[in-house]
C-alpha cells in the first residue's frame, strides 16, 4: 500500500496496513507526526512485532530552512500560529524548541478550529507583541480569510511561511500580490536525479508534467514517484513478493535512489522512518506573467 500526503490522510492508512499486516510506504508527512501520532517512542518501533508501515518523511529540519532564510531577517518575534490538527501539533512541538534554539521568541496564541471566520483575536495578538515573521498550518480556506482580515486589520508580517497553502503554484496565485518573495518549503523540485523506475530525469519529470496538462511543475510530482521507486525497489529484492512478512523486512533495510534522494531505511531518525530533505524555495513573480514560480 502506497499513500501520501499529511497525517489526516497517512496515519489512518498506516493505522489500517498494520492492523491488516499490510506492508505499507507513506510519504509527504512529518515523521513526528506521523511516527508519535500513532503512538511510537523513542528507542523502538510502535508495535513488539516487525513493523509492516515506513515512511519517507520530511521533518523539523524545517527549522534550518526557517532560521537562515531570508537572508536579512528583520527580527527574531516569530507569530505561530496551529491548527487543531496532528501536522500543526507534532510538528510545531518539534519546531518550536528548534527556533527557540535558535535566538527566536514565539509568539502562539494557542491553536483555531477549521472554518474559524474570525481571527481578530489573533491578529490583535500578533501587533501587540511586534511580530514581522508569521509561520502557520492553514488550510486553503482558512488562510485566505486570515490573511484578508490581517491586511484589514493592518498586520502585515515581513515574512509569512505558510505550509499547506504555500506549497502549489494554483494555491498562491490567489494571493499572488502578497505571495512573491514569500519563502516556501520544497519536499520535491524540477533540478533533481535520474528516476530508477522511469529512467527520467527530475528536470523531465516537470517538463513533461508542464508540457501534457499545460500547468505549471509542482513539488509533489518527486514524492510521489518516490513511493513507486521504493515500492518497485522493495518487491524486486524480495524473493517472494507475496510473502508479507518478507517484504517488511525488505522495507526495514530498503535502500533505493528516488527524486527526493538516496532513501536507506534503518539508519534513523527511528527504525522505520526515513527522514528526507526539505529544501528552501521562495515564491517570486514569473517575468512574462502573472502566475508565480517557484525557486530554490
Amino acid at each position: 500500500m502506497l499513500t501520501t500526503s499529511t497525517p489526516e490522510t497517512v496515519n489512518p492508512v498506516s493505522d489500517a496496513c498494520e492492523a491488516a499486516g499490510v506492508p505499507c510506504i507513506s510519504t509527504v508527512v512529518p515523521w513526528e507526526a506521523w511516527y508519535f501520532g500513532r503512538g511510537g517512542s523513542r528507542g523502538h518501533h510502535r508495535r513488539s512485532s516487525s513493523p509492516t508501515t515506513s515512511a519517507s518523511a520530511w521533518s523539523s529540519s524545517v527549522a534550518p530552512i526557517a532560521t537562515s532564510g531570508p537572508r536579512s531577517r528583520p527580527t527574531r518575534r516569530s507569530a505561530s500560529c496551529g491548527r487543531t490538527t496532528p501536522t500543526a501539533t507534532r510538528s510545531g512541538n518539534a519546531l518550536g524548541p528548534l527556533l527557540t534554539k535558535a535566538g527566536y521568541t514565539i509568539v502562539d496564541p494557542g491553536a483555531y478550529t477549521d472554518g474559524t471566520n474570525d481571527y481578530s483575536s489573533l491578529i490583535a495578538k500578533f501587533k501587540s507583541e511586534q511580530c514581522e515573521i508569521f509561520n502557520a498550518f492553514p488550510l486553503p480556506p482558512d488562510f485566505a480569510t486570515f490573511w484578508q482580515q490581517a491586511a484589514q486589520q493592518s498586520y502585515k508580517p515581513k515574512i509569512a511561511q505558510i505550509a499547506k497553502t504555500g506549497l502549489f503554484p494554483r494555491r498562491s496565485r490567489r494571493w499572488a500580490a502578497s505571495a512573491s518573495g514569500s519563502p516556501g518549503d520544497a519536499t520535491g523540485h524540477r533540478p533533481g536525479r535520474t528516476l530508477a523506475l522511469t529512467n527520467v530525469s527530475a528536470k523531465e519529470l516537470g517538463d513533461g508534467y508542464q508540457s501534457s496538462s499545460g500547468k505549471q511543475w509542482n513539488q509533489q510530482l518527486g514524492p510521489s514517484l518516490a513511493l513507486f521507486d521504493a515500492a518497485a525497489a522493495a518487491l524486486k529484492a524480495t524473493p517472494n513478493p507475496k510473502d508479507k512478512v518478507a517484504l517488511a523486512r525488505t522495507l526495514a533495510s530498503l535502500e533505493v535512489d528516488t527524486p527526493i534522494g538516496h532513501l536507506a531505511w534503518g539508519k534513523g531518525p527511528v527504525g522505520n522512518v526515513v527522514a528526507t530533505p526539505i529544501v528552501g524555495g521562495q515564491w517570486v513573480a514569473a517575468p512574462a506573467a502573472a502566475s508565480t514560480s517557484s525557486s530554490s
